[in-house]
């Protein structure tokens, strides 16, 4: 797959030791969230792992385990086992060649995929939607990072493959854009499968969603967004 005709490319460059770093990060953070709600004991679940353990709660509680991933999303890229991805050298090294163009700043987020919580499921969009001179319209590249292996039947990314001059028109709030699902009729959509020790590098005008997430547990990520 070629990211200078598709807009994207699955590589690989992380160990086995850094993806289990990103997710005891989010376990950690998943549980501070756990104490600092006063969730009482057992509610909240403990010693569920990570990949399931938001998704339980849910099931019995929906404000309460989306205030704890919001928590989550405040807070756990700042650990020092996710962190480490502002500059990294092989990540950088990934996105320059693809941009050819160095990259001068770099922005990190986890994201989840959460069965039971659809509404916090992201639409159709780009990472860029509008041309406004903003600092987050200068993104020209992200690296998506699932920490289990990905497809179909549990939240994968679901892209429209192509390199673009612009950005596609979104509507609704600045701050959740959508692009519009009758402007891509017609359009070629594809999901991108990906083995756990994978990323997706990712045009910044590429139009993409999470699909739903069919499994039973939680579909976590690490984003970076790069701006050059």
């Amino acid at each position: 797959m070629s990211y200078e005709s598709e807009g994207y490319e699955v590589v690989s460059f992380l160990t086995k030791a850094q993806l289990e770093g990103f997710r005891l990060a989010i376990d950690s953070r998943l549980e501070a969230a756990v104490l600092e709600a006063n969730v009482p004991a057992g509610s909240g679940f403990p010693g569920e792992p990570v990949e399931s353990r938001l998704e339980h709660i849910a099931r019995v509680d929906r404000a309460l385990a989306d205030k704890l991933l919001l928590s989550v999303y405040r807070s756990a890229h700042l650990d020092a086992r996710i962190a480490f991805l502002d500059g990294y050298g092989k990540l950088r090294t990934f996105a320059e060649d693809f941009l050819r163009a160095p990259v001068r700043s770099f922005t990190i987020r986890v994201r989840a995929n959460v069965p039971s919580l659809p509404g916090r499921r992201q639409n159709w969009h780009s990472d860029v939607s509008v041309l406004d001179g903003g600092e987050f319209s200068e993104v020209r590249i992200a690296c998506w990072i699932p920490l289990m292996s990905v497809d179909a039947g549990n939240g994968a990314l679901e892209v429209v493959p192509g390199k673009r001059a612009f950005p596609m028109a979104h509507e609704g709030d600045p701050d959740k854009h959508t692009i519009r699902e009758a402007d891509l009729e017609g359009h070629g959509k594809r999901v991108i499968d990906c083995a756990l020790g994978t990323a997706v590098f990712l045009d910044a005008f590429v139009p993409h969603r999470a699909i739903p997430n069919l499994s039973n547990q939680v579909r976590w990520s690490v984003v970076t967004w790069m701006m050059a």
